[in-house]
């Protein structure tokens, strides 16, 4: 369902760099193509009418940030910092594209007010922009304070005021030469104005003042170059298993011949969570981040999971695969146990591409919800 989150005037928002609509469209296409649909689902779609602009997602439920607990408010704020810091990473390895080099920019937002909560996973609206009292940068965590009347302009440097003075100056000391190659004449001269010097003046110390601001705002760039890396993800080696035979690497490891004649022996080897994924806590109702996801499995079909948090608990339990039309069921007969229990229940997959396959997993007590998302690869 396509839920409206918000809606602000154009005369609320003041934009961080020069844009127009169609680029903010093609900054979440990008995203989606370069990182992934799970990534670019954290920016909210602009649409605008008139002097409006409605920001969309899809989902069934919405909250705002502001309305959860301090301790929730920060666990969003850390989940959109680890979405952003993977956006980053791919940003760098295409800097010439015209999305990775506004991706600094269009990672603010006004403040967290403008940050919602759609189906359990943060999505922000008004990004991009500044707010009268300035903007927040996620990743440094921080709000920048700039002044009403350079917010329209940040990206402008005035090189107007210079070829004023200079202007000035040429037609000064022209006259000047006049005079004196022409001394034994009459003539009347108007010179320039003292008001007309002082507001040239005025406007220089403003130039001066507009690039200050340009320098914070190239600070806050480069800030972003110095970011920790994410460190390495061990993941946990299955035990108790049948022996498996992993795949040597290949260009097809989910070719589409073998899903259509639901041939269950493509899955021979171990499988990775490669999207964010969050889990909601029975007891607690506290959102943990997945940090690892892995399923293994021979070419019969049967295997195990091995699932850690990002608070470092983990639990492994049984799987087995088997294909329901064009899908395969990943069924898990019993809870997997270990520093915390992920109820029993089912992944359905749908294959995206040679590579990988979508997945939505509901436990038996969320048999009418709208489960877990993640996308595996081998």
């Amino acid at each position: 369902m396509n839920l409206i989150l918000a809606q602000h005037s154009l005369g609320q928002l003041f934009s961080l760099y020069k844009k127009t609509p169609e680029q903010d469209q093609e900054f979440i296409r990008e995203v989606s193509w370069k990182v992934s649909l799970q990534h670019a689902a954290l920016f909210a779609k602009p649409n605008f009418i008139k002097d409006t602009i409605y920001w969309h997602s899809e989902g069934q439920n919405t909250v705002s940030l502001q309305s959860l607990s301090k301790a929730q408010q920060q666990e969003i704020i850390e989940i959109i910092q680890l979405i952003l810091i993977d956006i980053a990473s791919i940003a760098r390895l295409h800097p010439n594209d015209k999305w990775s080099r506004s991706f600094s920019l269009c990672s603010c937002f006004p403040s967290l007010d403008y940050v919602y909560v759609v189906d359990g996973r943060p999505v922000i609206t008004g990004w991009g922009y500044a707010g009268e009292n300035g903007f927040y940068d996620p990743l440094q965590g921080e709000t920048v304070t700039i002044k009403k009347q350079t917010q329209r302009f940040l990206w402008l440097k005035f090189p107007w005021v210079t070829a004023l003075v200079a202007l000035f100056m040429g037609v000064l000391i022209s006259l000047l030469w006049h005079v004196t190659q022409h001394s034994d004449k009459t003539c009347n001269v108007q010179y320039t104005s003292a008001l007309e010097v002082e507001g040239a003046l005025r406007a220089q110390d403003k130039n001066q003042e507009l690039n200050k601001k340009r320098d914070i705002l190239l600070q806050s760039l480069k800030n972003l170059d110095t970011q920790c890396k994410v460190p390495p993800v061990h993941t946990q080696q299955p035990q108790n298993t049948p022996e498996l035979k992993p795949k040597s690497q290949q260009t097809i490891d989910l070719p589409k011949e073998s899903w259509n004649k639901k041939e269950v022996s493509m899955l021979d080897g171990c499988w990775n969570l490669t999207t964010p994924l969050t889990l909601v806590s029975r007891q607690s109702k506290k959102i943990v981040p997945v940090k690892t996801w892995q399923v293994c499995f021979n070419e019969a079909g049967k295997g195990n999971q091995a699932i850690t948090m990002m608070n470092g608990v983990s639990c492994k339990g049984p799987l087995a695969a088997r294909f329901e039309g064009t899908k395969i069921i990943l069924e898990q007969p019993k809870n997997c146990d270990g520093e915390f229990t992920l109820v029993k229940g089912n992944h359905t997959c749908t294959r995206i591409n040679d590579q990988e396959a979508s997945c939505i997993y509901k436990d038996e007590e969320q048999k009418d919800s709208h489960g877990s998302v993640g996308i595996f690869k081998r």
